[in-house]
């Protein structure tokens, strides 16, 4: 854009779609597509503040580790004195462009590694710009190509360039680690990773807490930008998103808390925000809160647990180890069903030192969303633990209750020989062997691997193959990637025989597993320690290749309805049942009556659609 004495000011305010005719003046290109993902990686290398001399060194580094990982690149002068830029097309046939998270990553670690780059384009997937080779400069002088010098040439090479997300994760590893202190997407805080693809903290997404709920529904008091950062905090902390955070406030944007991204303050009172705006405000605190809460200092125990939690931890503890460790002491689980059976008493033995107590209702619809099952698999895997005498079912559910179970200590399962057999018996476990539970472990310690564990397993990306070829990578390509994490690292860094006592399955099998994972780019190698490592930021981009992104929710929401219908036909119950004249039949009555067929016959489906529109 122009200044008002009609010189070239450094702001693009304007925004076109560059054709033949480029634009007339300084423009440029957006690296990135409407959903953050990159289709250049382009090193910027300024020489105004490090010179000339550095930034041809910097591009003599960063060319040599982007040849040594296969990847082809453009050179341009940028058209400022002694600016140099390096243009890496992403051409990736599973994938449309490369992830925010990987872009930053190679960013902060280029710049660590190169004074000279300008990292800012390439960390910031909504609006990183970069001129293009033709492009006039501001002061002058404009980009032009220099190798190779053809344009024709130049983008011929561009879409034919080799270059993979595989090959790009190498250049990363190439480049080396992050410095802790450049490194914003990493933090030893509670938040952790941030997914900069979606605005939010890694992990699974929970509902929205009572505490930002109330915050939510209170006018803020004095600052209304204080009152707004608490609430965007708390949802970052559940693990929304940016796109969550959205809905919510297009559902309900007059709510009282929301008054910041409403209006401004000003000291006449508040000014109402244009449309525009109040995306704008909500969209930057969000962002800023998101960092906010990644850096958060990790909450930790104050207080010593008590012998009866202490004993509760070491029961858990062991049942943690016996479902993890597969072999490690004998098969003790079915090669079919065990990884389902694993995850059900992990899950539950987790339920478990939540509550408090050794026997806890357990909700087979909210199991298999924790570990990743659909309703029937769970059901099921929670029949044969009972059978096996890992788990004592208490009581019945009945109404709107749950089945209640009584975890058993791994030391006092039965012992019984090991054999296959059909899924509905027992019979699948052999003698426990003793665990010696760390003196120094505490419940919040615990909890905190088991939920990383059951949030690992309930991931898109292995939800179980369909008969017909589609479908994720399955619950035991899962059960192999969970173990590769726990790979002891001196131990050999291929070490398939730990992953075999570690699973259960035979060197073939894991292998087999191995391969499946390093198709999809899901597994890489350590630079340093030559060990495996899983890339846990590739999980939503493989989910979303295989077809399978929003499997979770999905079901989720079924379930939804599911309660939504079963409530309403319990309370048809208990109305019929209840003696004419009492409170319960009279405040019932007044209610909306379950659907009915013309014969009177209870109408499930008519329930179910109503579920249905009433949530939409």
């Amino acid at each position: 854009m122009r200044t008002e004495s009609g010189a070239w000011a450094h702001s693009y305010d304007d925004e076109v779609r560059v054709t033949a005719a480029p634009p007339q003046g300084p423009y440029a290109i957006y690296l990135a597509d409407r959903r953050g993902r990159f289709k250049f990686v382009v090193f910027d290398l300024d020489a105004k503040a490090v010179g000339a001399e550095q930034v041809r060194t910097d591009a003599a580094f960063l060319a040599e580790y982007l040849d040594d990982a296969g990847l082809a690149y453009l050179v341009a002068a940028s058209g400022s004195a002694g600016g140099l830029h390096l243009w890496v097309p992403v051409n990736d046939p599973r994938a449309a462009g490369a992830p925010a998270s990987l872009v930053a990553r190679i960013a902060h670690a280029a710049k660590h590694r190169c004074s000279s780059v300008d990292k800012s384009p390439l960390t910031n997937p909504k609006m990183g710009c970069v001129r293009p080779p033709g492009a006039p400069h501001r002061s002058g002088g404009y980009s032009r190509l220099i190798e190779p010098r053809d344009p024709v040439a130049a983008a011929a090479y561009a879409d034919a360039a080799p270059n993979t997300l595989e090959r790009l994760e190498r250049f990363a590893e190439a480049l080396g680690p992050v410095p802790v202190e450049e490194d914003q997407e990493t933090a030893a805080g509670s938040g952790g990773i941030i997914d900069t693809e979606a605005v939010r903290l890694v992990g699974r997404r929970r509902e929205m807490s009572q505490v930002t709920r109330e915050l939510l529904a209170q006018a803020p008091e004095a600052d209304a930008s204080a009152h707004l950062a608490r609430i965007l905090t708390g949802l970052a902390l559940s693990r929304w998103s940016l796109a969550d955070v959205r809905t919510a406030y297009a559902r309900r944007p007059d709510a009282p808390g929301w008054a910041h991204v409403r209006s401004q303050a000003t000291e006449f009172g508040r000014r109402p925000r244009t449309e525009a705006a109040q995306h704008a405000v909500l969209d930057r605190q969000w962002r800023r809160q998101v960092a906010y809460a990644a850096r958060l200092p990790r909450r930790e125990q104050r207080t010593q647990d008590t012998p009866q939690v202490c004993a509760l931890v070491e029961m858990v503890w062991s049942i943690e180890q016996v479902a993890a460790a597969t072999a490690e002491f004998g098969h003790w689980w079915r090669s079919q069903s065990g990884a389902s059976d694993r995850k059900a008493v992990h899950h539950v033995a987790q339920l478990a030192l939540e509550a408090l107590t050794d026997t806890v209702e357990v909700d087979g619809r909210r199991l298999a969303d924790a570990t990743g099952m659909v309703h029937s698999t769970a059901a099921r895997a929670l029949g044969r633990l009972v059978m096996d005498g890992r788990l004592i079912l208490i009581e019945e559910g009945e109404g709107r209750r749950a089945h209640t179970y009584r975890i058993v200590p791994a030391t006092e399962w039965a012992v019984q020989q090991v054999r296959e057999v059909p899924s509905v018996q027992g019979g699948t476990q052999a003698t426990p062997a003793p665990a010696d539970c760390p003196p120094d472990l505490t419940r919040e310690a615990l909890l905190t691997r088991m939920r990383a564990r059951s949030d690992h397993a309930a991931h898109d990306v292995w939800t179980a193959p369909r008969p017909q070829g589609t479908g994720g990578l399955g619950r035991h390509v899962e059960a192999t990637a969970a173990a590769v994490e726990e790979t002891p690292k001196n131990t050999h860094p291929y070490d398939v025989e730990f992953l075999t006592r570690r699973t259960g399955y035979t060197p073939d099998t894991i292998a087999r597993h191995l391969r499946t994972l390093a198709s999809w780019n899901l597994v890489a190698t350590n630079p340093t320690t030559s060990h495996l490592r899983t890339l846990p930021e590739r999980y939503d981009d493989v989910a979303r290749a295989l077809d399978v992104e929003g499997t979770r929710a999905r079901r989720m929401a079924h379930y939804e309805h599911e309660r939504r219908v079963w409530a309403a036909w319990v309370a048809e119950v208990e109305v019929l049942r209840a003696p004419r004249g009492s409170l319960i039949q009279m405040t019932g009555r007044r209610r909306t009556p379950y659907p009915r067929t013309p014969d009177g016959r209870p109408d499930h489906a008519a329930a179910r659609a109503q579920a249905l529109a009433a949530a939409a």
